[in-house]
């Protein structure tokens, strides 16, 4: 570990979750049912333009809009394979992974 390292970027991440499985997590920590149904691409553009349309109306900030619909229907996953490889380390030790953070 004497090397040093420069112009690196790194992502740090204990492990990927789907949405899923995120809102399952916190639904079962508030003790309220977790979402049952999947909105499909068509269902969230209708909503979304339905929002803007009644935003329009009432002069409020839509809470669905186009960007989020994309950005729910994008999956991205990380790897920390480059700090591993670089600094040799074994991330599990220091992070605490996403499920005992949720439920803490």
């Amino acid at each position: 570990m004497d090397q040093r390292i420069f112009g690196k970027h790194f992502t740090l991440v204990s492990e990927n979750v789907s949405n899923k499985d995120l809102f399952t997590m916190i639904a079962s920590e508030f003790n309220v049912r977790a979402p049952r149904f999947e909105a499909g691409k068509i269902a969230l553009n209708l909503d979304a333009f339905a929002s803007e349309i009644f935003c329009e109306i009432t002069g409020k900030r839509p809470q669905l809009t186009k960007e989020i619909v994309r950005s729910a229907q994008n999956s991205q996953k990380y790897s920390n394979k480059q700090i591993k490889n670089t600094l040799f380390l074994n991330l599990s030790r220091y992070v605490r992974p996403f499920r005992t953070l949720v439920v803490s």
